[in-house]
């Protein structure tokens, strides 16, 4: 597996959700699926009205960026089952820093110390990308995304776009 972003647990050490639980220490038999899809990450969800009365996304470029994460999810699951229990999504959406961030030397500009993290309305609401994701492995990795309970998921800045999903068995004891 390619790694799109550097050790991604360490990047996005600020959640404290992704820095306690260590993909490493995950009990293989709970492990469903662990996968890098390359590419900008979309939201889901601006639903516009169509001149012709119909409704669509419209955000561009969506239709490939899930056509994308599907293809990465079939082969992260191969001829593995599709999940009908509960499941916990950890999803850690990279974007790449803009040039402004940067001095001419190489060095973070003042606009680049100023954001730290990918918040500005480009990179879209960390929960419309988490729909995405969630609604394009439906059918793949699990059989409804009613089926995530938690979800974990956070931004970064990383040198390569793309996302980082873990789906894990959600352990619900009795």
């Amino acid at each position: 597996m390619t790694n799109i972003g550097g050790d991604y647990l360490t990047q996005i050490g600020h959640l404290r959700a992704f820095s306690q639980k260590r993909i490493d220490l995950v009990e293989p038999p709970s492990l469903v699926c662990n996968f890098d899809a390359p590419g900008k990450p979309r939201p889901k969800g601006n639903i516009i009205k169509g001149r012709f009365g119909g409704y669509h996304d419209a955000t561009k470029g969506l239709d490939k960026w899930l056509l994308v994460v599907r293809g990465c999810a079939r082969a992260a699951m191969r001829d593995n089952p599709i999940i009908t229990c509960p499941v916990t999504a950890r999803l850690a959406f990279c974007f790449v820093r803009p040039k402004g961030h940067f001095t001419l030397s190489g060095t973070l500009s003042a606009k680049g110390r100023r954001e730290p993290l990918p918040t500005t309305r480009t990179y879209g609401d960390i929960d419309k990308l988490a729909r995405a994701i969630l609604d394009a492995l439906t059918g793949i990795v699990y059989k409804d995304d009613c089926l995530v309970t938690p979800i974990e998921a956070g931004k970064t800045w990383a040198e390569k776009p793309g996302v980082r999903v873990i789906i894990i068995r959600t352990d619900v004891g009795g």
